[in-house]
């Protein structure tokens, strides 16, 4: 069965000759990584996910510690074995909210680019994308503890950042 077919028949309960598997990335401990790899290489991922093609301009330098900055402001921090934490969260406090910008939007030129990269790399394989949901992006926005005392409260601004999330999400979708 190729990965395609096995998704398939997977979705329709068409019993596939095995589950649906998507590897997940290696964790940083390489013993641990050698072991995933082995059965990684025994049992491929049956997904894939999008190919951008490379930013224009200069390259981006490499990270050279454990902490980086999403294209949201978030600031993450990679602990071991393989575990990402925000650390750093731009809407913390709501006065920054009236100066914050959200991500810059990719131009159709580079979303018919990666359509074509994508599906030349795609290998008969469904294509994953997303970076998890509309509540997931609040709390690397604001934190657990504040987004939470936002919803308990019903705060005006918690409205207003999920509204200017779900359009800003649309218009990536409609692209």
């Amino acid at each position: 069965m190729t990965s395609r077919e096995r998704v398939a028949a997977a979705v329709e309960f068409r019993g596939p000759d095995r589950i649906p598997f998507r590897s997940p990335g290696l964790p940083s401990d390489p013993a641990r990584a050698q072991a995933l790899q082995a059965l990684y290489d025994r049992y491929p991922s049956d997904f894939t996910h999008p190919t951008w093609p490379k930013p224009e301009g200069p390259p981006r330098p490499r990270r050279q510690s454990d902490q980086y900055v999403d294209d949201w402001g978030c600031r993450w921090e990679r602990r071991p074995p393989n575990v990402r934490q925000v650390i750093g969260y731009p809407l913390e406090d709501w006065a920054d909210f009236a100066t914050y910008q959200f991500p810059k939007h990719q131009t159709p030129e580079r979303y018919a680019q990666a359509d074509q990269l994508t599906r030349e790399q795609a290998n008969h394989k469904y294509v994953l994308t997303g970076a998890g949901s509309l509540f997931e992006r609040m709390q690397y926005l604001r934190g657990f503890e504040n987004l939470m005392v936002d919803l308990a409260e019903n705060r005006k601004e918690i409205h207003v950042l999920l509204d200017r999330m779900v359009e800003h999400y649309l218009h990536d979708i409609q692209e």
